[in-house]
This record gives structure tokens, sequence and C-alpha cells, in this order.
């Protein structure tokens, strides 16, 4: 049997049943080598109106450029009018905003 890889099946987005928007699932993207695949991620779903989570499940790393791309993407999102939510918070992110001083800005506060 071949040796456990990152699963990357969960990386995407899928339809928010609770909520009527979109689950964005950032899994390994959140660090400087994902960061132009989630900012087109999550572009394209903040652009179709609809309440986004933001599902932080399994990220392989965080790093200051997702950390980063975050910051912008929630400045966009307040622009467009498109209400986010977080789920599977790491205390790692919440660690790394707070180092970072942006822990106000990103306002985790998990589903």
């Amino acid at each position: 049997m071949p040796e456990h890889t990152q699963d990357h099946e969960h990386e995407g987005s899928t339809a928010d049943s609770e909520t009527g928007g979109q689950v964005i699932h950032c899994g390994a993207l959140l660090n400087i080598a994902g960061a132009a695949t989630l900012h087109a991620r999550l572009l394209d779903a903040c652009r179709q109106g609809q309440a986004l989570t933001l599902d932080f499940s399994d990220p392989d790393r965080i790093d200051t450029a997702g950390i980063q791309l975050l910051c912008s993407f929630i400045n966009y999102s307040k622009q467009q009018a498109v209400p986010l939510r977080w789920r599977n918070v790491p205390e790692a992110l919440t660690a790394t905003a707070a180092q970072l001083g942006l822990g106000e800005l990103l306002k985790i506060s998990p589903e």
C-alpha cells in the first residue's frame, strides 16, 4: 500500500446547506505556495455574491503570505457585502494572526 499523501480533493468549494452559500476549503493552500490558487478561488466565490464559509481543515503550513491573503480578502468581501464565516480554524492561524497584530482584523470566530 502506498504511503499517505496529502489529500487535495478537499480543497476547492462546495455548497453550504446551512447558509445557502459556499464553503471554501482552504486545505493546504494557506501558505505562499498555495496563495495564488486560493486567491483565485476566493475571488471567484465572492463574485457569486453568496455567503462564504472558509474551512481551514488540515492546513499543511500557515505563513505570512496566507495571513495577508486572508486580510486582503476580508476587506474585499466587506466591499462586496459578502458575509464570511469561519470553520475548523486551527490554533496556528489565530496564533500567527495575533503575532502579526492582525487578530482583530481577521476577527476569527468559528461557526
